[in-house]
């Protein structure tokens, strides 16, 4: 009887044993994923971080963009109110309104080809910018 207490005991600690090297092997395994998973975590912190960044410097330089477009259409306005030409330029702005591409301009309008392709992009502008305002007054 005392014999198989014995082995009994053995058995059992011989499994206790098993049973704690399967767990601190698992507790490693564990770990380890964890560090790989917080390594995971601060590359994604930085590359939100950069992101966020971007973002910023997206949002002034369109803010810059839109400054200069906004001065440039008042330019544009006061150099058409300005020049003897200004009939034959606020019929390019008519036209353009109208759906005219810069071919229409030229032929109709006799301006120059840079001439009616910069009034035609600072329509363009003009008006998506305008749109933009509109959109952004209804969303508040």
């Amino acid at each position: 009887m005392i014999n198989m207490n014995f082995e009994l005991t053995d058995i059992l600690l011989g499994s206790a044993a098993l049973a704690l090297i399967a767990l601190a092997t698992a507790t490693i395994v564990l770990f380890r994923r964890l560090r790989a998973t917080n390594g995971q975590i601060e590359v994604m912190r930085s590359d939100i971080a950069a992101l966020f960044d971007a973002g910023i410097g997206v949002g002034h330089r369109l803010d810059t963009v839109e400054e200069r477009n906004r001065r440039l259409t008042e330019r544009m306005e006061q150099w058409e109110l300005s020049e003897p030409f200004k009939r034959s330029y606020k019929q390019a702005v008519s036209l353009i309104d109208t759906g005219a591409n810069v071919q229409d301009l030229i032929d109709q309008c006799g301006v120059t080809r840079g001439e009616a392709e910069l009034l035609s992009d600072l329509r363009r502008l003009s008006s998506l910018r305008e749109n933009n305002d509109g959109k952004r007054a209804a969303s508040f």
